[in-house]
């Protein structure tokens, strides 16, 4: 059963999606993309990139749909209230203990970083994630502190599939490269990269069409979900060697 919005805690005031935190009916505190705050392609393309978060053992938090009713949007402050609009939302799990990256030795603090990282090096470059750490240090990562050390999370998911989904650019971007910054590529885990490759190249066909087509109708419909399908399972093929030739090695 799809949980429910209740009430409007934060607005958390960046990013294009214009992410809103929310209580919910289940008692968990969650961070919601809801229609017209968001576009329809960027819950689409976060709701599959999280699925698949979880799917390689990517650290982030946890996605799930919500139902956000008349009543939910009335606990808004007026000038978000008048743009939201009530229906199947995105959302993921609020972590409120969650600090910002402030640079190289905050990530290298997290007891987590070889291997969020090389996972995340995997997964993105199979979705072609835009904005990961990108245009500042650090951007889409969160440390959680609410643990007895810190761990490092991926978020957002938002501008993944630019191929298959994406148009705010106005153009396509460079077609299918590595998504990796400099600056990390000392603090792989070579192991690590290939055990993800080798999980999103054992990823079956079947999986890929049941997730992709769990994405409710109102955001996407079957033309845009077939080309998502159809993205998915041509890119799976191609992560080995992009991550070979950007990393220079052999997984």
């Amino acid at each position: 059963m799809i949980p429910e919005a209740v009430n409007h805690l934060y607005d958390l005031g960046s990013g294009l999606s214009r992410p809103q935190v929310f209580e919910c009916s289940d008692g968990i505190d969650r961070v919601v993309k809801m229609r017209r705050l968001s576009t329809y392609e960027g819950m689409a393309s976060d709701w599959v990139g999280g699925l698949l978060a979880v799917e390689l053992g990517v650290a982030a938090p946890f996605p799930s749909l919500l139902t956000v009713t008349a009543s939910a949007i009335e606990t808004m402050p007026p000038a978000l209230a008048i743009e939201a609009e009530p229906g199947i939302a995105y959302s993921n799990t609020y972590f409120s203990a969650a600090s910002t990256i402030t640079g190289l030795d905050s990530i290298l603090a997290c007891g987590n970083h070889r291997q969020l990282l090389s996972r995340l090096v995997a997964l993105d470059t199979w979705i072609q994630t835009e904005d990961r750490m990108t245009p500042e240090f650090g951007r889409n990562l969160l440390i959680d502190t609410d643990e007895p050390s810190p761990e490092l999370l991926a978020i957002d998911f938002g501008l993944c599939f630019s191929e298959a989904l994406m148009t705010l650019f106005g153009h396509r971007r460079e077609l299918r490269r590595i998504v990796c910054r400099a600056e990390i590529k000392p603090l792989l885990d070579i192991a690590e990269i290939r055990e993800a490759v080798n999980r999103i190249e054992s990823t079956s066909d079947a999986v890929i069409v049941k997730m992709v087509h769990t994405i409710p109708d109102g955001w996407l419909g079957d033309e845009g979900k077939g080309k998502l399908v159809s993205y998915l399972l041509d890119a799976r093929t191609g992560v080995r060697s992009l991550i070979e030739q950007g990393l220079g090695v052999k997984l």
